[in-house]
């Protein structure tokens, strides 16, 4: 999409706040100019849309932020995924393949209406690996009517941690952004996005939360390995820090992968 001469905003609907930002063009790529944070509390929250779109607007005008077209991001909280391999088919088959897949892949929201895609190319001649990704139609809905409330048309809903790592350009590598109920993990390649983990993190203290983010960058270690190769390493470590951590907490997660690591306080520096 072209911004050389425009802006674009974004409403990133997360576990416990959803942020405004302004992305502006720049050389062909957009950067992040903005960031405004609202805090969820009593009835601002996903489930009454209207409360929390007036308070949307608000902020929007506290910030000095305009425009009447967004980009919808669901948190990783509010997206199922799950790395499936296909069988060789063509991509119309794919398709009734993933619906199959669906149900099998994620029981637990069997009776509930849900919208799904896949990232990943689905080939004639062999089995194909895919990223399949599913997102509740209620989420969906309440993130869409909570921008119309604030006066901003939804022209696109996406999964917000495979956009955040878009954003950020990382290939070959884990990125992790951290927030105060959850954390989402996206595991890349050069292709794109391999995995993607959303942790919950409610009512731990910092001490607490290492270890469950150690686990699951570990179990993405393999997978790295598998599609980089052994020679080329395990990639990097970005770590978007939206919670306060200290800095040796932030130290143990590199240290405890053997992985480089780039810390990302500051959300302007994004993109």
């Amino acid at each position: 999409m072209a911004m050389a001469k425009r802006h674009m905003l974004g409403l990133s609907f997360g576990a416990d706040a959803v942020r405004v930002v302004e992305l502006r063009g720049g050389n062909g790529k957009p950067y992040l100019a903005a960031v405004a944070t609202l805090v969820y509390e009593g009835d601002i929250a996903p489930g009454d849309p209207k409360a929390l779109g007036a308070a949307i607007r608000k902020l929007m005008k506290e910030h000095r932020l305009s425009g009447r077209k967004g980009v919808i991001a669901l948190g990783g909280h509010s997206i199922l995924t799950s790395r499936i391999t296909l069988p060789p088919c063509d991509a119309a088959t794919a398709q009734g393949v993933i619906r199959m897949r669906v149900e099998q892949q994620f029981p637990a929201a069997t009776g509930q209406a849900l919208v799904f895609d896949y990232i990943g190319q689905a080939r004639a001649d062999k089995p194909g690996d895919v990223l399949l990704i599913a997102a509740k139609q209620q989420a969906i809905d309440q993130a869409v009517a909570a921008a119309a409330a604030a006066g901003i048309e939804g022209i696109a809903v996406v999964p917000g941690p495979l956009a955040l790592t878009a954003l950020l350009g990382e290939a070959g590598g884990v990125v992790a952004c951290i927030a105060k109920q959850g954390a989402d993990l996206v595991a890349r390649s050069a292709e794109g996005p391999l995995m993607a983990r959303h942790i919950s993190l409610s009512g731990r203290a910092e001490e607490q939360i290492a270890q469950p983010l150690i686990d699951e960058l570990r179990r993405a270690l393999p997978l790295l390995a598998t599609i980089n190769g052994a020679g080329n390493g395990r990639g990097t470590l970005t770590l978007v820090d939206a919670r306060g951590l200290s800095t040796p907490v932030l130290e143990e997660l590199g240290r405890s992968v053997d992985m480089d690591a780039t810390v990302i306080r500051d959300w302007g520096r994004l993109g």
